[in-house]
């Protein structure tokens, strides 16, 4: 009897440490699947941080290709605005060059009257 109690004790025991241990093997297993969840969490979240970069990036280059082209327009802009200067100087040359030949014509024809 003394034996028979003995063993029973023994599978008590064995009993409770085997729930003891598939106790820790389930609070292991919730906290795998805890820190499974939170890698997926942080995979999402990077994940969703690398397409609004992507998405920046984009924005960033078409505003860059904007600027070029805006500076190639304002430098074709400038470039017929010193045409645009040089003809009017020209012009205007042509124009003292003329009012000059008028003065020298009105000259000439009051000299030519006064021997007359």
């Amino acid at each position: 009897k003394e034996q028979t109690e003995q063993q029973l004790r023994d599978m008590r025991q064995q009993k409770e440490q085997t729930e003891q241990q598939l106790r820790d093997m389930r609070q292991r297993k919730e906290k795998t699947e805890q820190q499974l969840h939170d890698m997926r969490q942080q995979k999402e979240q990077t994940e969703q941080q690398l397409r609004d970069m992507r998405q920046q990036k984009e924005q960033t280059e078409q505003q860059l290709r904007d600027m070029r082209q805006q500076k190639e327009q304002t430098e074709h802009q400038l470039h017929d605005m010193r045409q645009q200067k040089e003809q009017t100087e020209q012009q205007l040359r042509d124009m003292r060059q003329q009012k000059e030949q008028t003065e020298q014509q009105f000259h000439d024809m009051r000299q030519q009257k006064e021997k007359t």
